[in-house]
């Protein structure tokens, strides 16, 4: 009976001490220097290296500090996608992507797209990382 008592007191020891499972560390990437001007697109394109489907949000911000809409894009375990943000805007702006993802396994870059005259124009886009 008191090995039945020390095991049950252990296994609550452990729950009460660390709680639930731990949220994995969250993992930021920047894109700056982003032109939201008429008929600007930011193309991201997001590969999973992980075993585990993970879901990544996108925060544009303006540079006078106001944030747009945000969007959400899960990205199954293995797999590689895309996600096409808007940052049209008239009058033209400047501002910068944040990429937020919990854990460490997807890998972002980005490509910008503008319309210039009659045809699309693509940059490819630096990313900076925050720890």
């Amino acid at each position: 009976m008191k090995t039945i008592l020390s095991f049950v007191l252990i296994v609550l020891s452990n729950n009460i001490c660390y709680g639930k499972k731990k949220p994995a560390p969250s993992h930021e990437t920047c894109f700056l220097f982003v032109p939201f001007v008429r008929g600007g697109i930011v193309a991201l394109q997001l590969k999973n290296m992980g075993y585990d489907a993970h879901r990544i949000t996108v925060q544009p911000w303006l540079s006078d500090g106001s944030s747009l809409e945000k969007s959400y894009q899960t990205v199954s375990a293995g797999a590689a996608t895309e996600l096409r943000v808007d940052v049209a805007s008239e009058p033209p702006k400047l501002g910068w992507l944040q990429v937020t993802e919990e854990g460490r396994t997807i890998s972002v870059s980005a490509t910008y797209e503008y319309l210039n005259g009659n045809s699309l124009s693509t940059i490819p886009m630096l990313a900076v990382f925050r720890h």
